[in-house]
C-alpha cells in the first residue's frame, strides 16, 4: 500500500503548476518498496508492478509500468495488463499506452473490483506477486504464490503526457527487465 500511495505524490513540480514524474522520481519508489522487502527477499522471490492507470477522454489505459523483482511467468506478470518498453516515454500516439476498455468492463483489477481512474486523471496502481518461503520445507504445503493490489488516486495536477527523463538521464525500471 506504500508504494501506491508514493507512486500518487511523487514528482517534481514546474513552472506550468504541473507535476512531472520523472524516472528516477519511479525509481526511488521502487528503491523504497525494495529496502522494505529485504527481510522476505522480495526482489528475489517476488516481481513489483506499478502501472499508471489513466483516464483520457474517456478511455481507461495502461500508459506505462514499472516493475522489479526476479520472478517471470504468467503467475508474477501483471495480471491485469502490459506495456511495451516505450509507452509513456514521450507524448507521441504510438507510446500512449494500453487500452484497458472492454465491451463489458475497463480499467484494472479483479471481475467485479475494477478500479478505473478519474477522468483526466490517474490512478497508481501496484501489484506485487510473491513466492512464499516457508519456515517448514515446501513438500508439506507445496509452493504459495502470495498476490496482492493497491491502488491510489494521484493527488496533485499531473502531466499525464508522460514519464520524464531528463539529463542526467535515469535508466528506466521496464517491465522487460528482471532484475534485484
Amino acid at each position: 500500500m506504500n508504494l501506491a500511495d508514493n507512486a500518487s505524490r511523487v514528482g517534481i513540480a514546474s513552472n506550468l503548476t504541473t507535476v512531472q514524474l520523472r524516472e528516477v522520481d519511479m525509481n526511488d519508489v521502487l528503491q523504497a518498496a525494495r529496502i522494505q522487502g529485504t527481510r522476505i527477499n522480495l526482489s528475489k522471490y517476488g516481481r513489483v508492478i506499478v502501472s499508471s492507470l489513466e483516464n483520457m477522454s474517456g478511455t481507461q489505459r495502461i500508459h506505462w509500468q514499472r516493475c522489479f523483482g526476479l520472478m517471470k511467468g504468467t503467475s508474477y506478470d501483471s495480471s491485469y495488463g502490459t506495456t511495451k518498453v516505450a509507452d509513456g516515454t514521450d507524448g507521441s500516439a504510438t507510446n500512449r499506452g494500453t487500452d484497458t476498455t472492454t465491451s463489458t468492463d475497463s480499467g484494472m483489477g479483479d471481475n467485479g473490483a475494477k478500479v478505473t481512474a478519474p477522468p483526466n486523471s490517474g490512478v497508481m496502481f501496484v501489484e506485487v506477486n510473491y513466492q512464499y518461503q516457508p519456515i517448514a520445507p515446501n513438500w508439506l504445503i507445496g509452493p504459495t504464490r502470495l498476490h496482492y493490489i493497491a491502488s491510489f488516486i494521484v493527488r496533485d495536477n499531473r502531466d499525464f503526457t508522460q514519464i520524464y527523463n531528463p539529463n542526467p538521464t535515469a535508466t528506466a525500471s521496464t517491465c522487460d527487465k528482471y532484475t534485484v
